[in-house]
């Protein structure tokens, strides 16, 4: 008879120990090649004991340290008096008394291990969930339950706790199972708006795993009607930004945990997490078996991963495998979420325009740039040969306030929310990616080299100037060269790249490799070409603005004293006007 979920408590596991008597079956419940039985070199092996117990018991498996299986369900049973009890499942010691692992569970195994057989006796108690209303009933172990609830309208099916989509009325009943219902979801096709973004550090992160509270609140945002249910999870804080996500997804039955459990929000999602969530947004989730060795039948994604192959969304590796445990990275749950969602990037468009979002860490040849564009980038489109055609694009703006920005080697500056790209501004030029480049990339890259080799993140910036303006004081010679007109405008990245190639320059050559070093740091240098001393020699310094104060350098003069005359009394670094002894003229 059907009851109503006031149960207090449910049925206690215990274990009879009679001996140890391990039976082998003739053949694994595993099947593919990796967990034959057998000796290879490096592998473990994880072994399934009756724990007195008579019936079928599972073979050893034999596997690689580290690598996952999908633990079997095993038909034992053990016989006390004239009672029967049945298997419930595996623990990690004999005496114990609840299973540490259920069938259908993923077990990580890292050195030799042997699994105990846990029994219970007397009926199994099986739960159903349907938009948060809960119900349950008696089943005798070893029977199907025969009072499963009609779905109501707007419900595709059922899945178990180990998050297979399985019909309660045809599954044998061996141990307590909960069965929830999910919903039939609509999710907006027409509207390519962005559905992901980059972090407040103006970065994407395309190879950093995408969580699961990430990848649930992109699902969220892309419901036409969301339901009014939800349900409660033990990690999830009601105030987080994406709880109504979470709980809303969790209500609806289309998330791969049970309600009241763990969400695990922060943790990278995983190829067979992902799979499993999204077969329940396909209108067919069933394929034909697309033959991963590291997927087999008895494995709890495996009806997920036969769908969403099938849908296309996911493809497997060259090795034949699909890695259902492997954590999908954010470039590819972009392209995961475009084609659940039919969106075929414009390659053409997203190649020739110059006003798509810039993602410093997402170059044009990166191979998911424009299934990452069509993600980010709102854009009205036509339908065309199959894919389609970006008429109208909003380019969007970064969360970076307006400033210079270095990542990794490269100077950026954002103005007014954006990136600026192909245009010169206050002397820098930018490329279309956005970048600060002198124009030549072989000097670019020796800039680059310099700041990497003599400056490093723990220096504060005014200690990276510092090392660098040394570097240029300290490691040339001087060399008579042509004098620069005050004029001339340009000049410095091929004095600074002679000067490299050289070693020795005069004081223009100080001067141009100081100030382009300096700008790699994202401050506002700039050569000054004028005269110094009592008689008007030619000369040229830096001159850098900071804080609203204008300060001087001279490497070259400094080089002079210390080197030429031996006089080590002459600072001439981050100095004002009037606090050195020379006179200098502009």
């Amino acid at each position: 008879m059907l009851k109503q979920t006031s149960r207090a408590a449910a049925l206690i596991l215990t274990l009879l120990m009679v001996g140890v008597l391990t039976v082998w079956a003739a053949e694994s419940t595993q099947s593919w090649d990796s967990l034959m039985g057998g000796e290879e070199d490096g592998a473990v092996h994880l072994n399934f004991d009756a724990n007195g117990g008579s019936g079928k018991t599972p073979g050893a498996y034999s596997v690689q340290p580290g690598q996952s299986v999908t633990l079997p369900s095993a038909q034992l049973t053990v016989n006390l008096g004239e009672e029967s009890w049945h298997f419930a499942g595996w623990a990690d010691a004999s005496a114990d008394e609840v299973p540490d692992y259920l069938p259908g569970s993923r077990l990580t195994v890292t050195d030799d291990l042997r699994l105990y057989a846990v029994y219970a006796q007397g009926p199994c108690q099986v739960t159903y969930l349907i938009g948060g209303e809960q119900t349950w009933e008696e089943v005798p172990a070893g029977q199907l339950p025969e009072q499963v609830p009609e779905l109501p309208e707007g419900y595709a099916g059922w899945w178990d706790a180990q998050g297979r989509d399985l019909d309660p009325g045809q599954t044998t009943v061996w141990w307590d199972r909960t069965f929830v219902a999910f919903q039939t979801v609509s999710l907006n096709t027409q509207d390519h708006t962005p559905f992901m973004d980059g972090a407040s550090d103006g970065l994407f992160y395309p190879d950093r795993g995408m969580t699961r509270a990430e990848a649930v609140q992109v699902l969220y945002a892309l419901m036409e009607q969301p339901s009014a249910a939800q349900a409660a999870y033990s990690d999830v804080d009601p105030g987080a930004w994406y709880a109504d996500g979470v709980e809303t997804l969790g209500g609806m039955g289309l998330l791969d945990c049970l309600p009241g459990g763990a969400f695990r929000p922060d943790d990278a999602i995983t190829r067979g997490e992902l799979a499993v969530i999204l077969s329940r947004f396909l209108p067919q989730r069933q394929g034909e078996d697309p033959g991963f060795s590291d997927v087999p039948v008895q494995d709890p994604t495996y009806e997920a991963v036969c769908a969403v192959s099938a849908a296309g969304l996911f493809s497997g590796y060259p090795d034949g495998t699909f890695r259902p445990d492997e954590a999908v990275t954010r470039a590819q749950a972009a392209a995961v979420f475009n084609r659940l969602l039919d969106r075929e990037p414009d390659a053409q468009t997203i190649a020739s325009s110059g006003s798509l979002r810039i993602f410093p860490d997402v170059s044009p040849d990166h191979w998911a740039y424009t299934q990452i564009m069509e993600a980010t980038v709102a854009h009205d489109y036509t339908a065309e040969g199959g894919g389609e055609v970006w008429t109208r694009v909003e380019p969007g703006t970064t969360a970076l306030a307006d400033g210079y920005y270095r990542f990794g080697e490269w100077l950026y500056r954002v103005q007014d929310g954006m990136f600026l790209r192909s245009t010169t501004a206050d002397g820098f030029t930018f490329d279309a990616q956005g970048r600060y480049t002198t124009g030549s990339a072989s000097l670019d890259e020796q800039l680059h080299r310099i700041v990497r080799e003599h400056t490093d993140s723990s220096m504060t910036q005014e200690e990276q100037l510092r090392a660098l303006y040394n570097y240029v004081r300290d490691n040339f010679t001087y060399l008579r060269r042509d004098l620069v007109s005050q004029s001339d405008v340009g000049w410095e990245p091929a004095y600074a790249a002679e000067f490299l190639e050289l070693g020795r320059g005069n004081c223009y050559s100080y001067s141009a490799l100081f100030c382009l070093l300096a700008r790699q740091l994202g401050l506002p240098a700039q050569t000054a070409v004028g005269y110094l001393g009592s008689y008007s020699d030619p000369h040229g310094w830096v001159e850098i603005e900071m804080d609203g104060v204008t300060y001087m350098f001279d490497p070259q003069l400094e080089w002079r004293y210390r080197y030429d005359y031996g006089r080590r009394g002459y600072d001439l670094f981050m100095f004002r006007p009037g606090q050195v002894r020379f006179l200098y003229l502009r």
